[in-house]
């Protein structure tokens, strides 16, 4: 039998008021206009070729924001993504940027999926411990010192697409992005399988 105290304990939880912080109301009210590609709760949308962002470092997220609207990023002529995303960022201060990024950094990441069969991820898995974990961490959780991004759970064909991107200078290659320049220098030293073996492992980290 459930005792008095404990019913009278569970209602003082309840009423409880979350803590939200102004920053984080504004950069949901700043999200609503990307939800469209990249859904209610940062999951990202493969079919739009949107990555997700939930969970994502918020200094990245940021960095990627001020690239776009400064034209660092986004501004090739072959990067079509690139040119919606600049169109964006182009109608956010700096402040709705910061409030965005911080707001999608506390987002929980993407739920956990159904248990896919990891045996052909191996491959992938010796590739990215010998070429990327130094950087983005061997769980690919990435390192905020380094200014590298988490890179696990993302989908494959966003992860293929940013490497050739990074491969053909595409990305990269603006005279203010230091740590594209090195990503740039790092993804020529990999090849196209190796690239699609390492998109199989990450996607497939929780």
């Amino acid at each position: 039998m459930i005792k008095l105290t404990t019913i009278i304990h569970i209602a003082m939880i309840s009423t409880i008021p979350l803590v939200v912080s102004a920053e984080t109301k504004e950069g949901k009210t700043v999200y609503q206009q990307c939800i469209a590609c990249h859904g209610v709760n940062g999951e990202g949308n493969p079919v739009m070729q949107s990555p997700a962002l939930a969970g994502q470092h918020k200094a990245y997220l940021l960095r990627q924001l001020m690239q776009y609207k400064s034209g660092a990023r986004g501004a090739h002529p072959d990067d079509q993504q690139g040119k919606i995303m600049t169109g964006i960022a182009g109608t956010l201060d700096s402040d709705a940027m910061e409030a965005v990024s911080a707001y999608l950094s506390e987002l929980p990441s993407a739920s956990p999926r159904e248990e896919q069969q990891t045996t052909t991820a191996e491959p992938g898995k010796a590739v990215y411990q010998n070429k990327c974990a130094t950087c983005h961490g061997r769980e690919a959780q990435g390192n905020k010192t380094l200014g590298a991004p988490r890179l696990s759970e993302l989908d494959e064909n966003y992860f293929i697409r940013q490497m050739e991107h990074f491969q053909k200078g595409i990305r990269g290659s603006a005279d203010n992005d230091s740590h594209g320049e090195q990503m740039g220098m790092m993804s020529r030293g990999i090849s196209s399988i190796q690239v699609k073996e390492i998109a199989e492992y990450i996607s497939q980290i929780q």
